[in-house]
């Protein structure tokens, strides 16, 4: 549209939707045209951080300032994050980090992280919550434990490990 903020709105109202809508806005992402493809950019990169327009303002400001900053400072905006609770925003940001350095250094910080989170909703009555943060845990020796141990609690152990086999 021609309009700034009919543009803006429209924004606003695809990142309501959240998932669903990352194969259009990948497509549009990959589009000729400049703006399009700068918005769909953004959009996916907070879909897939798990930041929608209803996360805490604060937590937005951390997660969009760590694409620029240093590793110190990384380390410093997943503190920040820690006592937010942005718990889907630091195991995401892990997941992503390529800079094996970083991610060492970081490892303290989401260390344990999961299960904390995964907790969280088991206690809120969200047991899919809570097998996403394990899912999203790195596959280290306490996340896979971690993730056996739910698995074993909600009776579906024997089936993931069928799975398991599968893949």
């Amino acid at each position: 549209d021609d309009q700034y903020r009919v543009r803006e709105n429209a924004s606003r109202e695809i990142w309501k939707i959240g998932e669903p809508a990352l194969e259009a806005l990948q497509q549009t992402a990959a589009g000729p045209d400049p703006e399009q493809a700068y918005r769909a950019h953004e959009l996916i990169r907070k879909i897939q951080l798990h930041v929608t327009p209803d996360t805490d303002p604060a937590v937005i400001a951390l997660v969009e300032r760590y694409a620029k900053a240093s590793p110190n400072e990384r380390i410093g905006l997943f503190d920040q994050m820690r006592k937010r609770r942005a718990w889907r925003q630091i195991l995401k940001l892990y997941a992503a980090e390529t800079n094996p350095e970083i991610q060492s250094r970081l490892m303290r910080t989401v260390e344990g992280l999961a299960v904390v989170a995964a907790r969280e909703r088991l206690l809120a009555g969200d047991a899919p919550g809570a097998r996403e943060f394990l899912e999203m845990a790195p596959a280290d020796a306490q996340g896979l434990l971690a993730l056996a141990d739910f698995h074993r609690g909600q009776g579906t152990l024997d089936a993931e490990l069928n799975r398991a086999k599968t893949l």
